[in-house]
């Protein structure tokens, strides 16, 4: 099986076994990624079943609206840290003489 679903069947077995607390307990040992993607799976359910309440034509909305935020937050998203730069230009001659003497 996948470690997705496994780690689904870990989420839903610690919440019907033990409760509220081994639940946190298995959030705290996933990775920061897994968490991230935990909350996007519960964002995406919550979107979708809050538009079926509403009407078959809002859950397409939703979906539709939620591809677009999600694209959009990647491409613009800020880390605040600088783009990478280039430390310095290797002009052709530069390249060329050191492929001359290598050995």
């Amino acid at each position: 099986m996948a470690a997705g679903v496994h780690a689904r069947r870990g989420f839903v077995l610690a919440a019907v076994a033990g409760g509220a607390e081994s639940v946190l307990a298995w959030v705290r040992r996933m990775t920061p990624v897994g968490r991230q993607v935990a909350l996007l799976v519960c964002s995406l359910a919550g979107v979708i079943l809050g538009a079926a309440l509403i009407a078959r034509w809002a859950v397409g909305l939703a979906v539709i609206a939620d591809s677009v935020l999600g694209v959009w937050l990647a491409l613009y998203r800020d880390d605040g840290q600088r783009m990478p730069q280039v430390d310095g230009v290797v002009s052709h001659e530069a390249v060329l003489a050191r492929f001359r003497a290598a050995p």
